[in-house]
């Protein structure tokens, strides 16, 4: 099943703090079929609620992402050698 278009994104460092990194947001997705978002980079016609912040090595980080029907999806990840590895 493809998931739907890209409505919101938060990323947040994982469970004790759950600090916001970077957050953004458009309804007005649903009908442009925005189906990846790059962190920091903001897509076109997203607001951006919290600015990106700089992703600490050896943090565990939680993305969440909705789509335009409501549903949320979630993955974890760290930051290894400035590259991102799930969790």
């Amino acid at each position: 099943m493809e998931p739907g278009p890209i409505a919101h994104v938060t990323v947040e460092m994982d469970y004790d703090t759950r600090e916001v990194q970077w957050q953004v947001g458009s309804p007005q997705t649903c009908n442009e079929g925005l189906r990846r978002v790059q962190y920091g980079a903001l897509p076109e016609g997203f607001t951006e609620f919290a600015a990106p912040r700089p992703l600490m090595e050896g943090v565990r980080y939680q993305v969440v992402a909705a789509n335009c029907d409501g549903n949320q999806g979630f993955a974890l990840f760290t930051v290894s050698n400035g590259r991102v590895h799930p969790a």
